[in-house]
């Protein structure tokens, strides 16, 4: 019969545990914006939570974030943000450079993401690549770990002529 683990060890694998969880909040993010799963991005978000694009749109609660994600393009604030296309085809956001900060029930993340965009805009194919962080607050829930607060800027973008081929599904 093995011996019952430590209580230093019950922590690292806590510690271990939730590490993991946020990365994969991370990721799931990503994975969001990439197959349009608009439930998805928002059962990341806590209900309260406040999103800032980084260039004069804030989103603040569930009903405003749905909507951000995934309402009707007239409404919808990624519509009327730097994200503009007229038929958005493909988004392939990649997620990396993830830094995790813990304590106790809240933590901090930075994580770094290339996005790559593709859509229609005038009848021309486009193709935008921009270079984004992402700034969030977490909080544990009764459900798993949840962003708060999420600061979004972009840090450098550029688009050029391209091919739209779909969604990569």
């Amino acid at each position: 019969m093995s011996d019952p683990m430590t209580a230093a060890a019950l922590a690292r694998l806590q510690e271990l545990e939730d590490r993991a969880e946020i990365a994969d909040i991370v990721n799931r993010y990503g994975q969001g914006v990439r197959t349009r799963d608009v439930d998805l991005l928002c059962s990341l978000f806590t209900d309260d939570a406040v999103i800032d694009q980084g260039h004069g749109t804030v989103v603040q609660g569930a009903d405003a974030i749905r909507t951000h994600f995934g309402g009707p393009a007239a409404n919808s604030t990624i519509g009327r943000s730097v994200l503009t296309f007229d038929e958005k085809i493909a988004s392939t956001p990649v997620m990396s450079n993830t830094l995790v900060t813990l304590n106790g029930d809240t933590a901090h993340c930075e994580s770094m993401c290339l996005a790559i965009h593709t859509g229609i805009r005038d009848d021309q194919a486009v193709v935008m690549v921009r270079g984004t962080r992402n700034i969030d607050d977490l909080v544990r829930t009764p459900t798993g770990w949840k962003i708060r607060n999420r600061l979004h800027p972009a840090v450098w973008k550029f688009e050029l002529p391209g091919e739209a081929y779909g969604n990569g599904e």
